[in-house]
């Protein structure tokens, strides 16, 4: 369980530093699928299962956050464009 909630995070750090939100949708069908598909491929109980797959959607939604979070404050730094077309050292 700690393997994908792990690998879950970091998906959604990916995908928050590169995707707008709407990619959330297909990562979430993506993930209950292959949730429910190796819970029941390894024998796991339903409530095992669930808690699996509650625990994965909630790390990728959270690392969805913090990649968003880190992809905002990124172009901040000292030398890159701001977003606005204005870098660190332009003197206007």
């Amino acid at each position: 369980m700690f393997v994908s909630t792990s690998l879950s995070f970091i998906a959604g750090m990916l995908l928050g530093s590169r995707f707008r939100v709407g990619i959330l949708v297909p990562a979430i069908v993506i993930i209950l699928v292959a949730t429910f598909v190796l819970g029941s491929l390894s024998g796991r109980s339903l409530p095992l299962t669930i808690a699996s797959g509650t625990l994965a959607l909630t790390a990728l939604q959270a690392g969805y956050l913090c990649g968003a979070l880190s992809a905002v404050r990124s172009p901040l730094k000292l030398g890159q464009p701001d977003g606005l077309g204005i870098s660190a050292h332009d003197s206007r």
